[in-house]
C-alpha cells in the first residue's frame, strides 16, 4: 500500500498537520489499524551529521508487534526492538529514511535476518522526517518461490544430465524444441543441431505417419511408441518412445523419453529366429537354411553381399556353399555350391580363418589384394567376416560386405550370434541328413536281410506246388492219351455201324479197350487232377502275390489306405516254410477302418515281428509245435496288432536294451540287429505310434504296437 502527503507551509503549519494527523490516527486507530492484516507502523527517523541512524516508533498495530514478537512497541527506537543490528536492518533503515527525507513513495522486499523474515514493505512519507510503514510477511511464498525455482533448476539439470535419452516436440510441426546430453550422444548431432532438426528427419516413418502418431500422443490416445530412429552416421537404432503432451509458458509440447532397445530387439529377433530356422530345418535344405540366415544377416547390417564357407578338418580349403554375389559365383564356377577354396590362396576374407577372429575391413582399396577377392569383377569395398569356431577349429565362416556407412563392433557382435546359432541349426541338420541316409541304408539293408531270409524258403514253398503240378500234368498227358484211343474206338464202331457192318464182335472189343483203359476211373480222376493243379497254382499266385504286395515301395512321406489283416496274411504266406514245422498260427482279426500309413513300412515291421516269434521258438528246439497267436483290433482313435509267441521270453536285464541298434541275442551270422531297431523307428518316430514288449509270468513274448488312425508321417 503506498501513501502520498503534499508538504505545505512552514514549521507550524506543519506541527498544526502532524497535530491533526495525530488526532485523525488516534481516531482511527482501534477501528482500522487494528484490523489490518498487514503491519503497520507509523516512525519518525533519527538523523545525525552522518545520516539516518535509527528511527522511533510512534504508532504500530497488532500485527506489526506480532511480527517483531514484542509487545508496547510505541515509543521504542528500531535498535531496541529489533534483536540484531546487521546488514539486513541497515539497509532497512536506509530505504524508509530515503523515503521519509524525500517523500517519495517506494515498496520494496527485504530479508530480515534477525527476525529470519521476508518482509514486503510499503513506505510512504506524511511529512519531512517521518513515514508509514505498511510491512506484510511474504516469507511462505519467498519460500515457495525458491522452491519452485530449485525444482526447475533440479529439473533443468535432470532434463540435461538424466542418462535417459530425452528431446522436447513441437507437435505442430515436429520441430526439436530441445534435447539433452543423452540425445547428443545417441543421435551424433549436438544439442544446438538438434534444436534446429525436426523429428521426421530422425524417425524413419514417412512423415504424414510421424505426424499421426504425434497426434495420438497430443490427444491423449497412446503414450507409449515402438520406432526406429536413425543416427547422424547413417544408422538404424530401434527405440521404445514414452511421449506426453506438456504445457510450457502455456504452449503445449511434447516431451519424450527415448530408451535404445536395439539390443532387447535383436536379442528377441534372435530368439524368433532361431525357432524359424528350427521349423523351416524340416523341411528346408541346408542351402535354404543358409540363404535365409545370410539374408537377414545383410539385412541388419544393410549389407548388399554375404557369404559363406566350410572347412573340412584339415583347415587348409574352404568349401563355399552359398553367396549372394553372382560375379563372385562365377569367379569360382559356382552354381552347385560346395566349390573348393584354397586357404593359402583365399583373399583377405579368409583372414578370419587365419587369425581365427572376426575381422573388418572397412577400406579394401588399401588390402594387398586391392578387391578382396581375387580374380573377380565383383567390387568388395569393405567387409566383415566371422568365424565359427567349435571343438577349437574354424568350421564355418559368414562374410557380408558393401555397407553403406562402416562396419564396426555392433556388427560384429550381431552376425557373430546369426552366424553361431544358424550353424548350430545347419549342423544339427547336417548329423539328421547323414543320419537319415544311414537309417535309410541300414533299413534297406534289414530289408535285403529279410529278402535272403524269405528267398531259399520261398524256392522250397514254389517248388512244392510246382512238382506235384508237373506230377499231374503227366497223368493228363497220360489220360489224354487213352482219352485219344478210345475216341477213336469209338469212332471205329460209329462208322460201322453208319454202313451197317458193326458185329457182336466189334462191340466186345470196344468193351475190352474200356476195361484195358480203367475208362470210369479216367473220367472220375481228370477232375480231381486239375483241382489238385488248380491249388498248386492258387499257393504259387499266393506266393507271389505275398511277394509282391511285401516289395512295393511307397515314397516315404506318402500315406495310402492300408489293411492291417490282408499284410498279415501275405507274410503269414511268405513265411510258411519258416513255421509250418515249429510253430502253429492263430489268428484273431478285428474289423478294423482303412489305415493312413507307409504300407511298405509297417509291412516290414509285421514281418520283423512275425519272424522274431519263429526264431524264438525254433531256438528251443522242440519235439511239438509252438504257438504263435496274432491278433488285431481298434478303439475309437488307434488300431493294435499283437503278436504273441509261447517261446523263451526276453530276460528283464536285455529287455529294454532290444530295441536298440545292432542288439542281438542270435548267434553271430544269425542277425543283423537291426529288426526291432527299424521297427521301433517305423512305428514310434515315423508313424507316432507306439511299440511294446512284455514277457508274460507264464512265458513266452508279447509285441504290441499301435498306430493312429489318422497319422502324420514324419
Amino acid at each position: 500500500m503506498n501513501h502520498s502527503f503534499s508538504r505545505q507551509g512552514n514549521g507550524h503549519t506543519e506541527l498544526k498537520q502532524t497535530k491533526n494527523s495525530l488526532i485523525s490516527r488516534e481516531t482511527f486507530q482501534g477501528s482500522l489499524t487494528d484490523v489490518m492484516r498487514s503491519g503497520y507502523a507509523y516512525c519518525e527517523m533519527i538523523v545525525e551529521e552522518g545520516g539516518p541512524l535509527d528511527f522511533i516508533h510512534k504508532e504500530v498495530n497488532a500485527c506489526y508487534e506480532k511480527m517483531i514478537c514484542l509487545e508496547n512497541i510505541a515509543g521504542r527506537k528500531a535498535s531496541e526492538v529489533f534483536p540484531v543490528i546487521d546488514k539486513s536492518f541497515q539497509k532497512f533503515i536506509e530505504k524508509q529514511a530515503r523515503v521519509a527525507e524525500t517523500g517519495i513513495s517506494d515498496r520494496f522486499e527485504i530479508y530480515m535476518d534477525s527476525l529470519q523474515l521476508w518482509l514486503d514493505i510499503s513506505v510512504c512519507s506524511p511529512q519531512k522526517g517521518y513515514f508509514v510503514s505498511m510491512i506484510d510477511n511474504i516469507t511462505e511464498r519467498k519460500q515457495v518461490e525458491g522452491a519452485l525455482r530449485e525444482s526447475e533448476l533440479r529439473f533443468r539439470k535432470l532434463f540435461q544430465e538424466h542418462s535417459a535419452i530425452m528431446i522436447v516436440i513441437e507437435p505442430d510441426t515436429g520441430r526439436i524444441i530441445d534435447a539433452n546430453f543423452a540425445a547428443a550422444d545417441f543421435y551424433g548431432w549436438s544439442i544446438k543441431e538438434l534444436r534446429r532438426m525436426y523429428v521426421q528427419e530422425i524417425n524413419t516413418l514417412p512423415p504424414e505417419e510421424v505426424k499421426k502418431e504425434m497426434e495420438k500422443s497430443c490427444s491423449l490416445a497412446q503414450n507409449y511408441f515402438v520406432f526406429r530412429h536413425r543416427r547422424s552416421d547413417g544408422s538404424i537404432r530401434d527405440v521404445d518412445v514414452f511421449s506426453n503432451k506438456v504445457k510450457v509458458a502455456g504452449k503445449a509440447l511434447l516431451y519424450s523419453i527415448i530408451h535404445d532397445v536395439t539390443e532387447r530387439t535383436r536379442y528377441e529377433f534372435f530368439a524368433t529366429f532361431r525357432l524359424h530356422l528350427i521349423q523351416l530345418a524340416e523341411t528346408s535344405s541346408v542351402r535354404e537354411l543358409l540363404q535365409t540366415a545370410l539374408a537377414e544377416a545383410q539385412r541388419l547390417t544393410q549389407s548388399t553381399i554375404g557369404f559363406v564357407f566350410f572347412l573340412p578338418e584339415d583347415q587348409r580349403s574352404l568349401f563355399l556353399q552359398l553367396c549372394t554375389a553372382n560375379s563372385f559365383k562365377k569367379r569360382y564356377h559356382v552354381d552347385g555350391m560346395g566349390e573348393e577354396v584354397l586357404l593359402e590362396s583365399a583373399g583377405v576374407w579368409a583372414d578370419a580363418v587365419r587369425e581365427r577372429r572376426s575381422v573388418i575391413h572397412n577400406d579394401c582399396s588399401t588390402l594387398p589384394y586391392g578387391n578382396s577377392i581375387p580374380d573377380c569383377d565383383l567390387q568388395v569395398k569393405r567387409e566383415l567376416v566371422v568365424p565359427v569356431i567349435r571343438d577349437d577349429r574354424v568350421v564355418a565362416i559368414m562374410g557380408i560386405g558393401n555397407k553403406a556407412g562402416e562396419y564396426d563392433e555392433s556388427d560384429v557382435k550381431w552376425v557373430d550370434i546369426l552366424a553361431n546359432l544358424t550353424w548350430d541349426i545347419v549342423a544339427k541338420k547336417i548329423a539328421e541328413d547323414e543320419r537319415e541316409k544311414l537309417h535309410n541304408q541300414l533299413y534297406h539293408s534289414q530289408k535285403m536281410d529279410m529278402v535272403c531270409q524269405l528267398a531259399a524258403g520261398l524256392a522250397h514253398e514254389i517248388n512244392n506246388p510246382l512238382n506235384f503240378i508237373a506230377i499231374n500234368f503227366a497223368n493228363i498227358q497220360e489220360a489224354v492219351s487213352d482219352l485219344k484211343t478210345m475216341v477213336k474206338e469209338y469212332q471205329t464202331v460209329t462208322k460201322k455201324l453208319e454202313e451197317g457192318t458193326l458185329s457182336p464182335f466189334d462191340l466186345q472189343k470196344l468193351s475190352q479197350k474200356e476195361a484195358e483203359l480203367a475208362l470210369d476211373t479216367l473220367v472220375n480222376d481228370i477232375p480231381e487232377i486239375l483241382a489238385e493243379s488248380q491249388r498248386g497254382f492258387n499257393r504259387i499266385t499266393t506266393i507271389i502275390n505275398g511277394i509282391r504286395n511285401l516289395s512295393y515301395q511307397d515314397a516315404l512321406d506318402k500315406k495310402i489306405d492300408f489293411d492291417i489283416n490282408k499284410a498279415i496274411i501275405d507274410i503269414l504266406a511268405l513265411t510258411r516254410h519258416e513255421y509250418r514245422l515249429c510253430a502253429n498260427i492263430k489268428t484273431a482279426f478285428g474289423i478294423l477302418p482303412p489305415l493312413q500309413c507307409n504300407p511298405e513300412q509297417i509291412k516290414q515291421v509285421l514281418f520283423n515281428l512275425i519272424v522274431n516269434s519263429i526264431h524264438a521258438i525254433q531256438s528251443q528246439r522242440r519235439s511239438s509245435n509252438g504257438i504263435i497267436s496274432i491278433h488285431t483290433w481298434c478303439d475309437r482313435t488307434h488300431v493294435f496288432c499283437s503278436i504273441i509267441d509261447d517261446g523263451p521270453g526276453i530276460p528283464e536285464a536285455i529287455r529294454k536294451s532290444i530295441f536298440n541298434p545292432f542288439f542281438t541275442t542270435k548267434s553271430p551270422g544269425k542277425g543283423t540287429g537291426l529288426g526291432l531297431s527299424i521297427s521301433w523307428d517305423i512305428i514310434v518316430t515315423k508313424h507316432n505310434g507306439t511299440l511294446s514288449v512284455e514277457t508274460p509270468a507264464e512265458g513266452g513274448t508279447v509285441f504290441t504296437f499301435s498306430l493312429p488312425q489318422q497319422t502324420r508321417l514324419n
